[in-house]
C-alpha cells in the first residue's frame, strides 16, 4: 500500500507516530506489534529520505487535542471538512490527518 501511494522521484516526507507498547499486554502481542511497527518504519525509510517520527504527546499538543478520540475527530472534521469522518471508529483516520498537518507545519 505504501508503494502504491508513492511516486519515485517525487519530493515528499513521511511522518510516523512514535509509539510504544502498552502496559499489561502479553509478550506475544507486544512482539507482533513492535515487529509490525518496525517493518512499516523500515519500508518508509527505504522509500523516502525524509522520515520523521513524532510522539503522540508532541503532535497532540501542537494540534490542541488530547487522548480523547472525540476531540481528535472534532478537530479533524473542522480542519478537513472534505474528509469522510462520520463514525466514531474513524478516529484513526482523524489522527492520521492531524499528524500529517503537524508534519506539514513542522517540517514543511
Amino acid at each position: 500500500m505504501i508503494l502504491d501511494m508513492t511516486i519515485p522521484g517525487d519530493d515528499y516526507a513521511i511522518c510516523l507516530e512514535q509509539v510504544w507498547t502498552m502496559p499489561k499486554q502479553g509478550i506475544a502481542s507486544t512482539g507482533r506489534f513492535m515487529r509490525a511497527y518496525g517493518a512499516i518504519g523500515a519500508v518508509c525509510e527505504l522509500l523516502c529520505d525524509r522520515v520523521f517520527y513524532v510522539t503522540p504527546q508532541i503532535w497532540k499538543k501542537s494540534m490542541n487535542v488530547t487522548s480523547d478520540k472525540e476531540q481528535s475527530l472534532a478537530e479533524a472534521r473542522q480542519r478537513f471538512p472534505q474528509a469522510v469522518l462520520k463514525l466514531k471508529k474513524d478516529h484513526g483516520k482523524a489522527e492520521a490527518l492531524l499528524i500529517a498537518e503537524y508534519a506539514r507545519r513542522a517540517w514543511g
